[in-house]
């Protein structure tokens, strides 16, 4: 008798295993590669859904400096985050299967470097960004 009710709460356990199990998996594919999060903007991805707001009036030069620099910036990111992405899952592994946390020292410093780059690609891009546009223009993107 006391198999069957531990066999049936482990069963019922089973449901919430999975889905913890899927919500820290999609949690790790969602992982932003960056060390300041949600604190800075993303501009070209604004200036991308804002690209013929009157009230942007971006001129043509500006738009093609705006496009050079988003598909410099993305192409940039979006290499550190392939790079992340392994790291990321194995040193979750490691630690799910009990490796000593100093052994994964090696791994963690791997990802802070690459996090480090990923956050200094993003400052640079706001720099330029800023750079490339009037005082107002930058004051009405900073609102959007």
């Amino acid at each position: 008798m006391l198999k069957h009710l531990t066999l049936v709460a482990l069963l019922a356990l089973l449901p919430l295993v999975a889905a913890q199990v899927t919500e820290n998996t999609n949690a790790l594919k969602k992982s932003p590669p960056f060390l300041v999060t949600g604190k800075m903007p993303h501009f070209t991805k604004t200036l991308k859904q804002h690209w013929d707001d009157p009230k942007l009036a971006l001129d043509e030069t500006q738009k093609k400096a705006l496009m050079q620099l988003r598909k410099k910036t993305v192409g940039a990111v979006q290499r550190v985050a392939r790079q992340l992405k392994p790291l990321e899952s194995a040193v979750a592994e490691h630690a799910l299967a009990g490796t000593l946390p100093k052994e994964q020292a090696s791994g963690v410093d791997a990802i802070a470097r690459l996090k480090a780059e990923a956050t200094m690609i993003h400052l640079e891009c706001i720099y330029q960004t800023r750079a490339l546009l009037s005082p107002e223009q930058y004051a009405y993107l900073l609102a959007l």
